[in-house]
């Protein structure tokens, strides 16, 4: 089902005023706001029609981009075999603490993302199920999860429409953020961004993501972030 470009921008209002609902009384308590980079280097590697081979790298600068403060390392293995609407993810993560020279926590944690077309627009509907283990604090599970909107560039003109078609999608989402303990909301992202395939085995990912923190009950801080990713397929 194709979209019209007058209903693809009604569409652009209404998520717009979706997420100024989200997010618009986090505004008004914020006391501390930083700009940050992160980047990311990943590898995909298809083991089968069913099964794929995931790893990543990545790195976060924080204090306007000018402190290299996180890192961390992603393997997982995803699996397609269920239906063609859902894939279920098993992944480890360990994560290094830059400031304290230390590493700071082992997340090992499970994906499943249920995805499909509506009204002419790629879904992707993820639930994210994490154990953290801490190596300063408790324990944690966390539930963590992201509403991904996304279409390719159909409505551009002539030569930069045919070389786009397929290969450049800008995308929107929203992630929160649930702590098991407390049951309480711990921070939410707002995205918007690209994702470009450069070639058959390249991907690459630029996006913007507003990021805010609650404490103790109150949105006390927020993020700019400009994210990269490059993907490496096989």
């Amino acid at each position: 089902m194709k979209i019209s470009t007058n209903r693809w921008r009604r569409a652009q209002c209404v998520a717009a005023v979706i997420a100024v609902a989200l997010v618009g009384d986090a505004r008004l308590c914020i006391a501390d706001e930083d700009f940050m980079a992160w980047t990311a280097l990943g590898f995909r590697w298809e083991v089968s029609e069913d099964w794929r081979l995931d790893f990543e790298e990545a790195w976060r600068f924080n204090d306007d981009a000018s402190n290299f403060y996180y890192e961390h390392s992603d393997i997982g293995i995803l699996y397609r075999g269920l239906a063609d609407w859902i894939d279920i993810g098993l992944n480890y993560r360990a994560i290094y603490d830059r400031d304290d020279n230390e590493w700071a926590e082992n997340r090992p944690y499970l994906n499943v993302d249920l995805h499909g077309e509506l009204f002419g627009l790629d879904v992707s509907d993820r639930s994210r199920f994490e154990y953290r283990d801490l190596d300063d604090d408790d324990s944690v599970w966390r539930y963590r999860h992201k509403l991904t909107i996304n279409r390719p560039f159909e409505h551009l003109a002539g030569r930069i429409r045919e070389r786009a078609r397929g290969r450049v999608r800008p995308y929107v989402a929203h992630e929160i953020s649930l702590n098991f303990e407390g049951q309480t909301l711990d921070w939410q992202r707002v995205y918007t961004g690209l994702s470009i395939l450069a070639s058959e085995h390249v991907i690459c990912d630029i996006h913007y993501l507003w990021q805010t923190r609650r404490t103790n009950g109150k949105w006390e801080s927020e993020s700019h972030v400009i994210g990269t990713r490059l993907t490496f397929a096989f």
